[in-house]
């Protein structure tokens, strides 16, 4: 589990390198973490859109804003 400057550095991290970027690929490495949701569901709603902000972080778990196609 990363601690939480290792989830500051991710974000940083994925701000600079992925906002505003279209997903091209999803890959579900594990569906367990997917709540109400099959890994092909979430891949078919992620991929072609467009991350829009790092949100915020719980623990060892970051996530963000997703703009719509």
């Amino acid at each position: 589990m990363p601690e939480l400057p290792d989830v500051e550095v991710f974000k940083q991290y994925f701000n600079a390198t992925a906002l505003n970027k279209k997903v091209a690929e999803v890959d579900v490495l594990d569906e367990e973490i997917l709540v109400n949701m099959s890994s092909c569901s979430f891949q078919m709603r992620m991929k072609g859109g467009t991350f829009q902000a790092t949100m915020g972080s719980i623990g060892s778990f970051s996530w963000t804003g997703k703009k719509p196609l």
